[in-house]
């Protein structure tokens, strides 16, 4: 049957382009003759998405997330339900595939089917905070790839960002505010004030520009909301302060966080090295120490990667 051979492995498995074909064949089905089809083919999707082999790989062939994005219009109660615990598995999937050398259709359709599932589908969906904020990590990386090749695909990308960084922050709207913040400054500070210097870099006459400053200036207020709530404001006070007095200045960011190179679109994942001091700081000084930490990461990397900015934080 179709189902036989959409799961068959090892030497009497189908080929890629066969199982793809079946996976469609059983999409199209009617109820009555493939009950539960839906649920069906997205845990054999997800189960494909797992495989780190092929040429390319299935997280970084579009044909993948294509049937991932007919599924999504027909969640219902056992679909949501795989979603959920396949969330994790998904959203790293998305992540590694915009991080992939692969063709320029992989990105958007990768991006419309996060974006669905984080915006659209948010009660069922739930990665956690460290692989959402994965997610943007390289999903910034890949929109500032796309402006600098003005490549058709970034004002895509540009409109996506902004959904999924308030996605991030609005699993802590209630509260964590100091967790955020170190999520925010040790996994995204880097690649989202990389994207705001290639929003930056595009000219007020090109195509581009209306999307790229909307992004840019959403994207700030995002980092804003964070880095700058009340309770952290002492700390950058402080620092900038010193600064300006002459003292010492702000260190730069650890290695494992350290501002991606300029050259090429894709960006090294940040690991959490920082967050991982910054805890053991927390835990020997109880609770001060990672914050003033994270302030002078916070305004090195904006010395670094957004001087511009370092005026407003002052303001």
């Amino acid at each position: 049957t179709a189902a036989t051979r959409l799961r068959s492995t090892g030497k009497t498995a189908a080929a890629p382009d066969v199982k793809l074909a079946l996976a469609a064949s059983i999409l199209a089905r009617s109820p009555t003759s493939f009950p539960l089809r839906e649920r069906f083919v997205l845990d054999w999707l997800c189960g494909a998405l797992r495989a780190k082999s092929g040429t390319p790989p299935p997280r970084a062939d579009a044909r993948y997330w294509r049937l991932f994005d007919a599924l999504l219009p027909a969640v219902d109660g056992a679909v949501r339900s795989s979603l959920g615990q396949s969330s994790r598995l998904i959203l790293q999937s998305a992540a590694a595939a915009l991080e992939a050398d692969a063709s320029p259709e992989l990105p958007p359709i990768v991006v419309r089917v996060a974006s669905a599932l984080l915006c659209d589908h948010a009660e069922c969906f739930r990665p956690g905070s460290d692989l959402i904020a994965e997610y943007v990590a390289a999903l910034a990386g890949a929109a500032a790839g796309a402006l600098e090749r003005g490549a058709a695909s970034a004002a895509e990308l540009l409109d996506a960002l902004p959904p999924a960084v308030d996605a991030l922050l609005d699993m802590h709207a209630d509260g964590g505010a100091r967790r955020m913040l170190l999520l925010v400054a040790s996994r995204l500070l880097a690649p989202l004030l990389t994207l705001r210097g290639a929003c930056a870099d595009v000219g007020d006459g090109a195509a581009l520009s209306g999307p790229a400053r909307a992004c840019s200036a959403r994207v700030w207020a995002a980092l804003a909301r964070v880095l700058f709530e009340q309770e952290h404001l002492p700390q950058y006070e402080a620092e900038l302060h010193r600064w300006k007095g002459g003292g010492e200045q702000p260190a730069p960011a650890p290695a494992a966080e350290a501002a991606p190179a300029a050259a090429g679109p894709r960006r090294k994942r940040a690991r959490g090295a920082a967050a991982a001091a910054a805890d053991d700081d927390d835990d020997a000084a109880g609770g001060g120490s990672s914050t003033a930490t994270y302030a002078r990461h916070v305004l090195a990397e904006l010395r670094t990667l957004g001087a511009a900015d370092v005026a407003a934080v002052d303001a």
